[in-house]
């Protein structure tokens, strides 16, 4: 027991300095989640940006695909007439 008084001092500082140690370890650990979090945020809003940009694209390609097909028919008949006369 004597021993325990006469090193309590060491032990106190040992004991403060492992739990600063786990404290800082844990705070890294945490800290990089965060970070990784952030980025991982960042990349959704970017890919649904431009998954936004890709659908109204793709939506105007369909129209003029729609055009192109009206048109494709009003040439195509326009060609049988030529043909027939």
């Amino acid at each position: 027991m004597k021993e325990l008084l006469n090193y309590w001092e060491i032990i106190a500082g040992a004991i403060t300095g492992l739990s600063g140690l786990i404290y800082g370890i844990k705070q890294k650990q945490t800290d990089s989640l965060s970070s990784i979090q952030k980025i991982y945020d960042e990349l959704i809003k970017d890919t649904h940006k431009r998954m936004d940009e890709m659908r109204v694209e793709l939506e105007k390609l369909k129209k003029q695909v729609r055009k192109l097909q009206f048109k494709n028919a009003e040439l195509k008949s326009e060609l049988s007439k030529y043909k027939n006369r």
